[in-house]
This record gives C-alpha cells, structure tokens and sequence, in this order.
C-alpha cells in the first residue's frame, strides 16, 4: 500500500504497525529528540505499536537537533 512519508510516496506492507514501519527507518522508542505525527496529529510512544497504518496514511518524522 502507499503512503506519504515527510512528503514523498512510498509502499510499505498490509497490516504494518507505525512502531514496525519506523523501525525499518531506524527509529525506535528509545530515541531522544524523535516525533511522529500520523494524518496531523502527533502519536505518543507508548501507541507507536497498537496503531496499524492504513493506505493514503501522512507520516511526518521530525528530529530535535542541538545547534545554535
């Protein structure tokens, strides 16, 4: 099934949990500085492996980074 990734298409597997797609982008739970927000909504943590994507689902990936 498709869905939009920062923006960009890509295809991921049926029946794919958010916690097991992020995965596979090297984001797990225990990364510090990491959010995720599904169709504009920001997903905490703790549901990162209940929720199943679905075809067309808007995943924006955003990483605190130190400068200054």
């Amino acid at each position: 099934m498709k869905i939009y990734v920062n923006g960009e298409q890509e295809t991921v597997d049926n029946n794919i949990t958010l916690e097991d797609f992020l995965k596979t982008k090297r984001i797990s739970k225990e990364d510090k500085g990491v959010a995720i927000a599904l169709n504009d909504d920001v997903v905490p943590k703790s549901e990162w492996g209940s929720i199943k994507l679905e075809e067309g689902a808007r995943i924006e990936i955003v990483r605190a980074v130190q400068g200054g």
